[in-house]
C-alpha cells in the first residue's frame, strides 16, 4: 500500500531477475566454453608444451655453462629465453581456457622462434679436441655442442608434434559447421566460422 515499499519491491525484483538472466548466460556461456574444449583433447598440446618448456629451461643452463666466450651467446641466449617463455605461455593459456585460433597462433610463433634459435646455434663455432702428449690424454677447447644439440633436437621434435596437433585442431575447427549444433549434453552456439 506503501508506494515506496512497492517500488523498493519492484527493483528488488527487477534485480533478481537480472541477476538470474546474467547467472544463466554466464553458465551457459561456460557449457558451451567446456564444450568447444571437448571437440579436441588439449592435453597432448599442453604435455608437448611443457616438454619444450622444460628441454628449453636445460638448454639454457647449457648454453651459460659452454658458450659464454662465444660471440652469438647474448643472441643465444635471447632466442632460448624467448622459445622458454612462449613455451610457458602455450602451457599457462591450455589451463585458463583456451581459443583455439589463439593456440594455434601462439603455436606457430614458437615453431618460428625455435627455427630462429637453430639459425642462431648454427653460426655457433664448435670447439675441438686433440691428445696431448704431455699429460696424456684429450683436452677438449671451446664449447662441446653436443648436449646443445641433443637438447635442440628434443625442443624441435617436439615443436614439429605440436606443429602437427595444431594441423589437426585447425582441420577440426574448420569443419564445424556455424549456427547452433548439439555438443554432448551441451547445447553450444557459434556465430560466423
Amino acid at each position: 500500500k506503501n508506494p515506496d515499499f512497492r517500488d523498493a519491491a519492484m527493483k528488488t525484483l527487477r534485480f533478481a531477475a537480472y541477476s538470474f538472466a546474467a547467472s544463466a548466460a554466464l553458465a551457459l556461456f561456460a557449457v558451451s566454453a567446456r564444450a568447444d574444449h571437448d571437440h579436441h583433447n588439449f592435453e597432448t598440446i599442453d604435455e608437448l608444451a611443457s616438454h619444450v618448456q622444460a628441454h628449453s629451461r636445460s638448454l639454457a643452463l647449457e648454453v651459460r655453462r659452454q658458450l659464454p666466450g662465444d660471440a652469438n651467446y647474448a643472441h643465444v641466449v635471447a632466442d632460448v629465453n624467448a622459445v622458454y617463455r612462449q613455451s610457458a605461455r602455450i602451457h599457462s593459456l591450455i589451463h585458463a581456457g583456451v581459443n583455439p585460433a589463439d593456440l594455434c597462433r601462439d603455436v606457430r610463433k614458437l615453431d618460428s622462434l625455435v627455427h630462429h634459435l637453430e639459425e642462431t646455434l648454427s653460426q655457433v663455432r664448435p670447439g675441438h679436441s686433440h691428445y696431448d702428449h704431455w699429460t696424456r690424454r684429450h683436452v677438449w677447447h671451446g664449447p662441446d655442442l653436443r648436449n646443445i644439440r641433443r637438447l635442440m633436437s628434443l625442443i624441435e621434435d617436439d615443436t614439429h608434434a605440436l606443429m602437427d596437433e595444431v594441423h589437426t585442431l585447425e582441420s577440426l575447427v574448420s569443419a564445424r559447421p556455424s549456427g547452433i549444433y548439439l555438443s554432448r549434453p551441451a547445447i553450444s552456439i557459434r556465430f560466423g566460422r
